[in-house]
């Protein structure tokens, strides 16, 4: 093989390699803001970095008292469209316009979130915690 077609085969190794790559995270859900008006209270954030993907969530506890937000941070995983990481809860703390106040945080243990489409925001999965 000449010199010049292993330049040609090394480049082209290296374009499909980017390419998948980059489909890969074109495929990560989309970033923003989601809520469903029938449920008012409730919604998610998402952001998305290279493969890191952050995902926020308010609500509150199921007693209807003192809102409550989880968090997690993992790797997007493009082939099989989902992001695991540890479910982080916060509690307490102050209000808007509030001087300082204790807030609690826990680890609940791994979660999962499935996206079967870019535009979804996402399916509650799987949990497993303590």
């Amino acid at each position: 093989m000449t010199r010049y077609a292993r330049n040609l085969a090394a480049l082209a190794m290296l374009m499909l390699s980017t390419t998948a790559v980059q489909a890969q995270y074109l495929s990560a859900p989309k970033p923003g803001f989601f809520w469903n008006p029938g449920e008012p209270g409730k919604g998610w954030a998402i952001e998305v970095q290279d493969n890191l993907v952050f995902i926020a969530s308010y609500t509150f506890q199921p007693t209807g008292n003192q809102s409550v937000f989880y968090t997690t941070l993992g790797t997007w995983d493009g082939i099989n469209k989902r992001v695991t990481g540890d479910l982080l809860e916060f509690t307490g703390g102050p209000c808007l316009n509030c001087g300082p106040s204790p807030s609690t945080s826990r680890n609940l243990g791994s979660i999962t979130f499935e996206f079967p489409t870019r535009d979804s925001p996402g399916e509650f999965h799987r949990f497993v915690g303590p």
